[in-house]
């Protein structure tokens, strides 16, 4: 990707690549949280890849699992020069950029006719912050010289996921007024699908007729055009669904929202878009000072963060590649309460409330996975989609690299620390808000009920005398199946003495539950220290032998190339952060000097094959004091999707912003919430000259700068903060010494 231009307010790409549009796609995403635009081009090329999502818009073939639908094409044109079919093959002089600051995307390209006619193409389009339902389009074409100009824009219902159909159509028609709409319902959720376009062209003398072809619907405009003399052609969009909380006739909405963008034209929707991204900013932004990059870093996380993420609509929550592709169909993993809840905790509470509402919403199909296991409680999904649909991991993946038989997944069926992760997320917003009108709805019950599955998910070992968590998967995916991981043995632990805790605030548990969670949790196997140590990630696990991974760390997958998974389990290689993960959540299991043992152990034998790992060791790396350590890890974290290589033409890594953002804010910012206390240590890299950010700590707005040599804090109320192991009362605003 060394067209990217990476900056703190926009990245640009200069010069057209086919091969690379895929990526560029997805880093230049637009979206507001309900709907996702990836960047595709106006005109047709080779691999485009139009990707529109809503959130929520979940269907499912038969015998397979749900995936987030991908929604019309609503941004494609096609164009003729005298006759000739114009693509982004013919294009020169090309140049596309998102503005980070108000999530505008802009083309700048020429287009060249054979007989030699140029064409200059300016195209801008916004997917609206403010109105979750409204995207615009502005196409701006001035010949060198005289020609005919046709151009054709659809709304296009022949896009499928991968091949695979998940709508039929239901209506489509021209509207008088340059107006066409499409609607068509999903196959087997039933979701009906409505949108609008409402168009306006500049040129007065333009014939129009109607452009309809297999499921699709749209209108041709052919016109003489003259030299310089510039077209400019806008397309508003309106798109609703019925599961819409605001919507009762989704095209009747669709029209509406259309229409009414038109009325008040482009460049009013463009300042209005603006004005609502600078209050996100003003009120999220980090801003780092030494190393641009690293801003532009951090704005491009807190972009993608917003972009994914479903304000506002508690039945919603992030998929693993946000709203921005296809991979991962959309589904929600524990990837949103490990890495991307704390951000929106610690800046909007109310976001955070609405994605753990989400998960209270799935506890009866989560009460239902764990029948379905011989188990009491609640289960949560490995993935997760729309609210009733419960378990959603495919049983196989993609041909393995040594047998050529389709990889099965277990994940859906052994990765279970998941429950215990989503009652972390619980607490972590109890501790972070103290909204105790939430646990009382939503957050005991989820406590509760996941602690009662591990009491029931343990089994007690005679010989031993002791309960253990055997064939599962741990965080490490490269070791399956595994007795006894380190990071869900602790982690179940502590979500059953949470879970007892619990049932002192709910009337619905009994005694005997209650006895059996504490005999489990006081009686299971914790995995300890070796003499040199180290923890074990797992029965066996320092036992197996060595492999040299030289070659492959740093390289996502790469060694999938040459072993399969099987092969890996029998080895010391790990995927991801595992045991150190623990380190992040529950320190004090550990002492530093044991911790210290753990980091070097197991980073010399992960793999970071998960854009989650970088991430995971630059905190531990900081809870340790290794400043630059930390900062190493964190610049390898920061450009998961942006370096050159790097696997992101499917879609943005989701948790990987959040990451992001826990590295720099919990990292080096040195903030945490523990106890009930607000504690503050930061310590800076030495690429950077200062650092400042503001929070949100149980409703008082903390605004936090530092320096190298000096911290500074200011608060809307007055607030008692830890800072560096001391208790600060801060009035109004304190500064004191790094």
């Amino acid at each position: 990707m060394n067209r990217l231009k990476i900056t703190p307010n926009h990245i640009s790409s200069g010069g057209w690549c086919t091969e690379e549009q895929n990526q560029i796609e997805s880093i230049f995403c637009q979206g507001n949280g309900y709907m996702g635009l990836r960047a595709a081009s106006e005109l047709s090329s080779p691999l485009r890849s139009c990707g529109a999502f809503v959130a929520g818009c979940f269907d499912a073939l038969a015998g397979e699992v749900s995936e987030l639908v991908m929604m019309p094409d609503f941004i494609g044109i096609e164009l003729r020069v005298d006759g000739e079919y114009m693509t982004m093959e013919e294009a020169t002089e090309y140049e596309c950029r998102i503005e980070l600051e108000t999530g505008e995307l802009w083309r700048k390209y020429r287009l060249e006719t054979r007989p030699g006619i140029a064409i200059d193409v300016s195209a801008r389009r916004i997917v609206s912050l403010g109105n979750k339902h409204l995207c615009t389009q502005q196409i701006t074409l001035t010949p060198n010289r005289d020609c005919c100009i046709a151009l054709t824009h659809r709304l296009d219902g022949s896009v499928s996921n991968s091949g695979a159909q998940h709508m039929h159509l239901i209506d489509r028609r021209c509207q008088v007024g340059d107006c066409w709409q499409l609607g068509l319902k999903t196959n087997q959720s039933e979701v009906a699908v409505a949108l609008f376009a409402a168009a306006q062209i500049s040129q007065s003398q333009a014939q129009t007729s109607i452009a309809m072809e297999r499921r699709t619907i749209g209108t041709k405009y052919e016109w003489l055009a003259k030299a310089q003399e510039a077209t400019v052609f806008t397309t508003y969009i309106g798109i609703h669904t019925d599961r819409d909380p605001d919507t009762i006739d989704p095209m009747q909405s669709a029209r509406v929202t259309a229409c009414e963008a038109r009325q008040i034209g482009f460049s009013k929707v463009t300042e209005e878009n603006a004005a609502d991204w600078a209050v996100y900013w003003k009120k999220h932004d980090v801003k780092i000072s030494g190393s641009e990059a690293d801003q532009a870093a951090m704005r491009f996380a807190l972009y993608h963060l917003r972009i994914m993420t479903p304000c506002g609509d508690e039945r919603m929550n992030i998929g693993a590649k946000g709203l921005s592709g296809q991979a991962y169909r959309g589904h929600t993993f524990w990837d949103t309460e490990m890495f991307m809840l704390m951000p929106w905790m610690m800046t909007n509470p109310q976001v955070a409330r609405d994605l753990l509402t989400y998960r209270y919403l799935c506890l009866p199909t989560a009460r239902r996975k764990a029948v379905e296991n011989g188990c009491s409680g609640a289960l949560f999904p490995w993935e997760s989609a729309w609210i009733e649909d419960g378990e959603q991991t495919p049983d196989e993946g993609e041909p393995d690299v040594v047998t050529g038989k389709p990889i099965p997944i277990y994940t859906g069926k052994m990765e279970i620390h998941v429950n215990a992760d989503v009652a972390l997320g619980v607490w972590r917003y109890y501790e972070a808000t103290g909204d105790a009108a939430f646990m009382d709805e939503m957050g005991w019950e989820i406590l509760w009920e996941t602690g009662r599955y591990w009491a029931d998910r343990a089994e007690w070992n005679e010989e031993k005398q002791q309960y253990e968590i055997n064939h599962l998967i741990g965080p490490d995916e490269y070791t399956e199946p595994a007795d006894n991981n380190a990071y869900t043995n602790y982690m179940a632990q502590w979500n059953m003495d949470k879970a007892v805790l619990a049932s002192g605030h709910l009337s619905a548990t009994d005694k005997k539950s209650i006895e059996k969670i504490k005999r489990v949790s006081s009686g299971l196997y914790l995995p300890q220290p070796n003499q040199d140590g180290i923890v074990p990630q797992c029965d066996g696990f320092l036992q197996l032998p060595m492999l040299d991974i030289t070659k492959y760390k740093g390289k996502p997958g790469a060694i999938l190339k040459r072993y399969n998974v099987e092969q890996l389990s029998k080895t010391q290689v790990a995927k991801q952060a595992d045991v150190i993960a623990l380190m992040t959540l529950l320190p004090n299991i550990l002492s530093q000097e044991r911790w210290e043992a753990n980091f070097d152990y197991y980073e010399a034998r992960c793999l970071h094959d998960s854009s989650l790992s970088y991430n995971t060791y630059s905190l531990a790396a900081m809870r340790l004091c290794r400043v630059e350590e930390a900062y190493e890890l964190f610049e390898k974290a920061a450009t998961v999707d942006l370096a050159e290589g790097m696997a992101s033409a499917e879609g943005i890594h989701a948790a990987a912003m959040g990451g992001i953002w826990q590295c720099v804010v919990m990292g080096f910012g040195g903030v945490e919430v523990k106890d009930g206390q607000l504690l503050l240590a930061p310590a800076l890299p030495k690429a950077w000259d200062e650092l400042s950010f503001q929070i949100t700590y149980q409703g008082i707005d903390v605004k936090i700068a530092v320096r190298a040599e000096q911290l500074r804090v200011s608060v809307s109320k007055p607030l008692e903060i830890m800072v560096y192991g001391k208790r600060v009362l801060v009035l109004d605003e304190s500064i004191m010494p790094c």
